[in-house]
């Protein structure tokens, strides 16, 4: 099941209308947009201070939902949305041993 990392960035425009009702509706809308794409939110969206204002996890989010959901926010409350494949460690575990993915069935791509 495929997890997504969401970081959100008020952009410039999003700066001119940033409320805690502005803060609101960006979470409910992202309810909203996960729950069309049949995907679940792990916890709740997280407002950060520093290079990255605010970060969501979101289980069964495939990543071209993901981009429909980044686009979205953006047209919606003017945010930049970057996002990140997450994989839990037997899944990456399976990549670089060549147990999945484009190479499976291949040799250990690992050094001995």
């Amino acid at each position: 099941m495929p997890t997504q990392v969401l970081l959100i960035r008020w952009t410039d425009a999003a700066h001119e209308d940033f409320t805690v009702r502005n803060l609101k509706k960006v979470q409910s809308d992202l309810d909203v947009l996960l729950g069309q794409s049949g995907a679940t939110l792990v916890g709740e969206l997280n407002w950060t201070l520093g290079g990255v204002d605010g970060v969501a996890v979101a289980d069964g989010l495939e990543p071209a939902d993901a981009a429909l959901i980044a686009m979205a926010l953006y047209r919606n409350h003017g945010v930049s949305v970057e996002t990140l494949t997450a994989f839990k460690t037997t899944e990456i575990e399976d990549v670089l041993t060549g147990k999945r993915g484009p190479f499976a069935g291949l040799a250990d791509p690992t050094p001995a």
